[in-house]
């Protein structure tokens, strides 16, 4: 394991100990000194406010760093969340719709789905498709399931 993955594991094993401060402390000083595992780890403490107050400024900074350097479905949704809690839904719509076509992501398309459904419900066709995707997709979590199977209930 180098330096960059034992930083990264210190940082998570303090959270997931429930020491939200050490963690987002060895994550800050991870992601200055250019880890770019902890860009991502500290971009989800600042969202969430673990170990800090919450600030989505920052968090969206640090998800996007982590972003140009190791790209990927979860990280999308991370920044989609964020936006679409902002108000920036076409931003938002945007980052969703990266994760499920570049990365065949299918909890993306579910929370895509779902964010279509509170916010633009007439574009029922789309959401369909989303979950339908979801549903048949590699790429999609158990809770994923479920929630497909709940959203699809929906859709009928």
């Amino acid at each position: 394991m180098n330096a960059d993955e034992k930083t990264y594991f210190a940082a998570w094993s303090a959270f997931d100990s429930g020491r939200h401060r050490p963690a987002f402390r060895l994550a800050a000083r991870g992601a200055g000194q250019g880890n770019i595992l902890c860009c991502g780890l500290l971009g989800f403490f600042y969202d969430a406010g673990y170990g800090t107050r919450r600030d989505a400024a920052k968090a969206l900074a640090w998800y996007k760093k982590e972003w140009r350097f190791a790209p990927h479905g979860g990280l999308c949704c991370n920044i989609a969340s964020l936006l679409a809690a902002q108000g920036n839904a076409r931003q938002a719509v945007y980052w969703w719709y990266l994760a499920v076509r570049r990365f065949q992501d299918g909890d993306a398309a579910l929370e895509l789905a779902d964010f279509l459904q509170r916010h633009r419900p007439q574009r029922r066709g789309e959401i369909r498709r989303l979950i339908a995707f979801a549903a048949a997709c590699a790429h999609i979590t158990e809770a994923g399931r479920k929630t497909a199977a709940r959203l699809s209930a929906q859709n009928q």
